[in-house]
């Protein structure tokens, strides 16, 4: 309920920033907004993930797959292929094999840290752009955009919570907790 209550008041504060920035045609901005959603949920998905490869390397981790939505790059004894595999309730996915360790001192911490890093880093980016291009309305409007959902990502993936699919955040406190979950992952 809460999240329900946040996004409302968020909702409300992003549709007053987006009249101020368009232009007066209030049907054609609503669209243009609502068309503008998807590319900004998939450009932010897409670092997510990237960023837990890029940290999952650093960390020492060997590339297994990457996917988004249901097209998968697969490591196949070494060669690259593409694959179609869904995952319901999941928009992508970056998963590796942890170097060699004994289970239970693994790093876990960057390259579940990953994702949260890439989508805050790339928002900052956005924000920095959005004001320096504030006479392109269109696409600081896009930019500002890719700030709210980086910043909503960030918010659904780090706050810890366990559903069906547990988020970032809920393994990394899983993980520092408990030595057989570090193991087990």
């Amino acid at each position: 309920m809460l999240f329900v209550i946040f996004g409302a008041i968020c909702g409300y504060f992003i549709i007053n920033l987006f009249k101020q920035k368009l232009p007066d045609n209030n049907s054609i901005n609503i669209f243009i907004i609502i068309i503008g959603i998807f590319p900004a949920i998939f450009i932010q998905l897409i670092v997510h993930e990237l960023g837990h490869l890029v940290f999952g390397k650093i960390s020492g981790y060997q590339f297994v797959s990457f996917r988004i939505g249901n097209l998968m790059l697969v490591s196949d004894c070494g060669k690259l292929k593409l694959k179609k595999f869904t995952v319901i309730g999941i928009g992508g996915q970056c998963i590796m094999a942890p170097p060699k360790c004994d289970g239970y001192q693994c790093p876990y911490l960057l390259y579940n840290l990953g994702g949260l890093l890439a989508n805050i880093s790339f928002s900052l980016i956005c924000l920095i752009l959005y004001m320096l291009l504030p006479q392109i309305a269109y696409l600081s409007t896009f930019l500002l955009l890719l700030v709210v959902l980086g910043i909503a990502l960030v918010l659904l993936n780090g706050i810890p919570i366990l559903s069906a699919i547990p988020n970032d955040g809920y393994h990394i406190v899983s993980l520092s907790q408990d030595r057989n979950a570090r193991y087990n992952f």
